[in-house]
């Protein structure tokens, strides 16, 4: 009997935390920077569509500062549209951030267009800013190749305008530039992240 009880004891702690795992982690922050978990995300063009509660609630992009998908785990962030100047252009859009929280950010973003092939390719590039200034095309790979990589020429100008004021940020940056790496992209991740920490002890 008591053994029994024990069993049944174990199999429904087995069921509640693996309805416990199987929970979404996903979350948005509000405009009031509320912070709430949900069940499902969805983006749709100019509209954020969520499951919470066996509820489904659409957010226009101005209640939304960020949202997080647990799968992914990928924060995407609200930033100032690079196409924002152009005519019927969207002022923000949502990018996912590589980095930590700091003062510069590199971020990617996800386009879908026509291949040359006819079909529906996506194209993922990789963008720069601080703070809240508007994002800036930057010439870095979205994700690790399979294959050893330098940074290029460009990139390498355009992350010393941004990571100034540190040697040994910059001493790295020459190193990704003149000898090839594996993992690039988290490499200069890395990088943009030591430089935030750096930053953050100044103030």
């Amino acid at each position: 009997m008591i053994k029994s009880i024990r069993i049944t004891l174990l199999i429904l702690s087995m069921l509640y935390f693996s309805n416990v795992c199987a929970q979404s982690n996903d979350y948005i922050v509000k405009s009031g920077n509320d912070t709430v978990y949900i069940d499902k995300i969805k983006l749709k063009y100019d509209k954020i569509k969520v499951k919470y509660k066996n509820e489904n609630i659409t957010y226009s992009f101005d209640k939304i500062n960020c949202f997080y998908l647990s799968k992914s785990e990928e924060l995407h962030v609200k930033v100032k549209s690079p196409n924002a100047h152009m005519e019927n252009a969207r002022k923000e859009i949502f990018m996912i951030r590589l980095t930590n929280n700091g003062k510069v950010n590199l971020l990617k973003y996800s386009e879908s267009g026509t291949g040359f092939s006819g079909g529906i390719e996506t194209y993922k590039l990789c963008f720069i800013n601080i703070l809240n200034s508007k994002p800036e095309l930057i010439d870095i790979p979205s994700d690790n190749g399979i294959f050893k990589e330098s940074l290029s020429y460009e990139a390498f100008i355009q992350l010393k305008d941004y990571l100034y004021g540190n040697t040994e940020i910059l001493k790295t940056l020459d190193n990704l530039r003149t000898k090839k790496h594996k993992k690039l992209t988290d490499k200069i991740i890395a990088v943009i992240n030591d430089y935030n920490a750096w930053e953050s002890t100044k103030s």
